[in-house]
């Protein structure tokens, strides 16, 4: 469906519904003084009368919404008829993800939807000057889509995430609806909140702005309070409040609002987003009554360092109380997750005159606009105006591994969380079966705050222990308990190889990240859970685990685990190391990172990558950058991962074998231990 004849919404703009010829209105609001005894002087002084009878339907109309007949017809690029819209009856069309009904072409839009047409100024660009000006919005679908989901939020008592492309006017919109509470409800309290204060201050500018051009309504009210963080009304007691969160989730703890707006979600500290909202939650219900709505905004291009907080909600919508849409814009057609609302570049970027999107011209003109830019830039531009989710959720430009590398990478990412029957990580801690014997083995407990994640059990021999040379790791490690200038953390990747064809093999199997605090135990914490995911999965003599932080190989081997370190490649001594300075006789210098980086370039191959599920080791690898002068992002799980596949390089003529009888079995655990200067095989 599309519409027609839309200008028809906007009757107080174009169909001269308008208030006698003496009423204020027809006075530009920037001559009407804002201080209330000059206002009052104002009105005697210039014979002002107030037509109540006109201002009294505009009330209704904006309180109660507004009706327009035969605005509705086939076609439309928005709501696709058979996809978007079905058609309950000849006279009936029902729009499934906006639970809308639409009667004899009739359109109905919300009061909050015509206070925005017929009276609200947005800064919007004009055909005729050819350049931003101040003055109504128009009609679009894409806008009046918006209006009808957040009516929709109130009916459903749900939150909101919107993720969108750059320049759709979302900001424009949430600043009128703020506003709509602020005048119309009184003893509201609204927030405008963000991760940096340059994102809250402005559209707290746009909700000012916009109160100031109703001067001459009605509709606004006498101003009590007005500064950077607060604006308040006289005499209905409602508030605004500008709040920029920066480190502190308990940004908005004092306040109880009606409505929280959460500017560019993507910009904000790890995990800030969820948090605040956490707090703010316990103040947005009573009596079991929701009475507070959260709107978050996550743009395309401003997905930084949230884009895991923003690609979570989005994803597990249910998990965090939002609106939720079938995924009908993703590139992969079997998607069968249901998602926040995601917004395509294409709508509002070409439009009829009636406001209706031209899919097709669009993105003609969108990929066009891509085409002309150099590889870097033209990521950008595609994560701006993202066509699909896909798109917005790019990891990366190329990175160290290549943009065709990067790509693939990007799509088993999004495919994994849009497909439930590939998410098969289990997340917990590893314990010991009994601290005081290690080597009797290690339990997996399922821990959603867990820092190691597996997708596979070790696969067990008839003798009840891991098949030997089944799996190998690779350790990222670290010296300092707390680093308060970086947020590296340790991490193993542990790997399993080839058994046999009824069995997985070549993939990344197990993953631990962690950097426990000293009050909880320190890096010693880090270096027990790699002892205790060795003997999980029966790795020894295979742990490679890079020496420039050598604390850890003191900790092992003090604490017995001497036999589970990989000792130093063939390759630090091949002819590709000129000069060797190693004296360490475990682990791999850090001089070698350029070459293991390079055969774990080599290994993701297409095949390789779709055997991949543990999604950050899938990011991380995404978003890997590496400059050897210095100036780096140097990603814990990236190493780790190449780390890992030296030692599978290294390894790669030693046979995994299950042993099939009982028959000689040595009893005790295998492992290694250093004796007379050798590293020999001992049973424990």
């Amino acid at each position: 469906m599309k519409f027609k004849d839309t200008k028809r919404l906007s009757p107080v703009i174009y169909e001269n519904d308008l208030p006698h010829e003496k009423d204020l209105f027809h006075i530009a609001p920037r001559l009407v003084p804002e201080a209330e005894k000059a206002f009052e002087r104002f009105i005697i002084e210039k014979d002002i009368i107030i037509d109540d009878e006109w201002w009294d339907i505009q009330l209704y109309r904006c309180l109660n919404g507004y009706t327009v007949q035969d605005a509705i017809i086939d076609g439309g690029d928005c709501f696709v008829d058979g996809v978007d819209v079905t058609f309950i009856d000849d006279d009936t069309r029902y729009i499934p993800h906006l639970d809308l009904y639409i009667k004899d072409n009739a359109i109905h839009i919300t009061g909050r939807h015509y206070f925005y047409l017929n009276f609200w100024k947005i800064k919007r660009y004009d055909e005729k000057m050819g350049r931003k000006i101040v003055g109504n919005p128009r009609f679009t679908d894409l806008s009046c889509e918006n209006w009808m989901i957040r009516d929709l939020m109130k009916r459903s008592a749900k939150d909101n995430l919107w993720t969108k492309s750059r320049q759709k006017g979302l900001s424009e919109e949430e600043a009128c609806d703020t506003a709509y509470d602020f005048l119309f409800y009184a003893q509201s309290q609204s927030v405008i909140i963000a991760g940096e204060e340059k994102y809250s201050d402005n559209t707290f500018r746009f909700l000012k702005r916009g109160l100031l051009y109703l001067l001459n309504t009605q509709f606004y009210k006498t101003i009590d309070k007005n500064n950077d963080k607060l604006l308040s009304t006289k005499y209905t007691g409602s508030e605004i409040h500008c709040r920029t969160a920066k480190d502190n989730p308990e940004a908005l703890s004092s306040l109880s609002p009606s409505k929280a707006l959460f500017e560019e979600c993507g910009i904000w500290t790890k995990n800030l987003v969820k948090e605040t909202a956490e707090y703010l939650k316990a103040s947005t219900s009573a009596e079991g009554n929701k009475t507070g709505w959260i709107q978050y905004i996550a743009t395309g291009g401003e997905l930084e360092n949230s884009i895991n907080d923003v690609h979570e909600m989005f994803h597990e919508p249910e998990k965090f109380d939002l609106l939720t849409f079938k995924n009908r814009y993703s590139k992969d057609t079997t998607t069968d997750a249901l998602t926040a609302c995601f917004i395509p570049a294409w709508k509002f970027e070409i439009t009829d005159e009636d406001g209706n999107s031209i899919r097709k011209e669009s993105e003609e003109s969108i990929l066009k606009y891509r085409a002309s830019a150099n590889a870097s830039e033209r990521f950008k531009r595609t994560s701006q105006k993202p066509l699909t989710p896909e798109e917005l959720f790019n990891l990366s430009s190329g990175g160290y591994f290549g943009e065709s590398i990067t790509q693939l990478l990007n799509e088993r990412f999004y495919y994994i969380s849009t497909h439930r029957d590939s998410q098969i990580e289990q997340v917990g801690r590893l314990e010991w079966k009994d601290r005081e014997k290690p080597w009797s083995g290690v339990d997996f407990e399922h821990d959603s705050k867990g820092t190691f994640v597996q997708i596979e059990k070790p696969v067990m021999g008839v003798d009840g222990k891991p098949v030997p040379n089944l799996y190998l790791a690779g350790t990222d490690s670290y010296d300092q308990d707390e680093a308060h200038y970086s947020d590296s953390k340790g991490s193993m990747s542990i790997k399993k190889r080839f058994l046999d064809l009824q069995n997985s093999y070549n993939l990344p199997i197990a993953h631990l990240i962690e950097r426990p605090l000293t009050s909880e135990g320190g890096a010693e914490v880090f270096y027990e859970n790699v002892a205790k995911a060795c003997i999980y999965y029966g790795i020894f003599g295979m742990n490679n685990i890079e020496w420039s932080n050598p604390r850890i190989f003191d900790w092992l081997v003090n604490h017995g685990f001497e036999g589970v370190l990989m000792t130093r490649p063939m390759i630090a001594t091949a002819n590709v190391i000129k000069q060797s300075y190693l004296q360490n006789r475990y682990g791999t210098d850090k001089s070698l990172k350029p070459h293991y980086l390079a055969i774990l370039r080599d290994k993701l191959t297409p095949e390789y990558i779709a055997r991949m599920f543990i999604r950050r080791q899938i990011q991380a690898l995404a978003q890997f950058r590496y400059d050897p002068s210095g100036k780096k992002y140097n990603c814990d799980t990236t190493i780790s991962l190449g780390l890992m596949e030296l030692a599978d390089k290294e390894h790669e003529f030693i046979v995994a074998k299950e042993k099939k009888t009982n028959e000689n079995i040595k009893k005790g655990y295998r492992a290694y231990r250093t004796i007379n200067g050798q590293l020999k095989e001992v049973y424990l």
